[in-house]
């Protein structure tokens, strides 16, 4: 059974509740990994691919998934690649993003900002073994939530 069969029927439920749509990714090399969705039958819907890549500094399920990560393993990701800048509000120094995911561990989601994608609201998903194996993401359109 993979982790996205196993959390289907929580990202259903998450997505009825909810009436928006919901990603669940996981880490990989400083990037997220779209694994599964449920799509929200709002006209206004957010795109993706399951699949896709994205950088993990700039997205709130990135953001998440880095904030659970042992220090010393966070700034190993973080010191491989430059954070590169996709909106004003992307976070591009390393000692601002870790303060960034200190915050997010101790709230216990992200509340991500318009920094790549439209806001949405992101908890971990953790498991016993390993720091946040994975992290369903709530996308909400601004147009809808405020």
């Amino acid at each position: 059974m993979t982790l996205g069969t196993e959390a289907l029927p929580e990202l259903r439920e998450l997505c009825q509740r909810t009436n928006e749509t919901v990603h669940l990714a996981v880490l990989d090399d400083g990037e997220v990994i779209y694994i599964d969705k449920e799509k929200t039958q709002q006209t206004i819907g957010m795109f993706s691919a399951i699949g896709k890549r994205g950088p993990a500094h700039c997205t709130g399920v990135g953001n998440v998934l880095l904030a659970h990560l042992p220090p010393d393993e966070q700034l190993g990701v973080l010191s491989r690649k430059p954070l590169r800048r996709f909106t004003d509000n992307t976070i591009t120094r390393t000692a601002a993003l870790r303060e960034e995911l200190t915050r997010i561990r101790q709230r216990g989601y992200a509340i991500a900002t318009p920094s790549m994608r439209p806001t949405s609201a992101v908890p971990p998903v953790l498991s016993a073994t390993t720091p946040a194996v994975s992290s369903p993401r709530l996308a909400s359109r601004r147009q809808r939530s405020g």
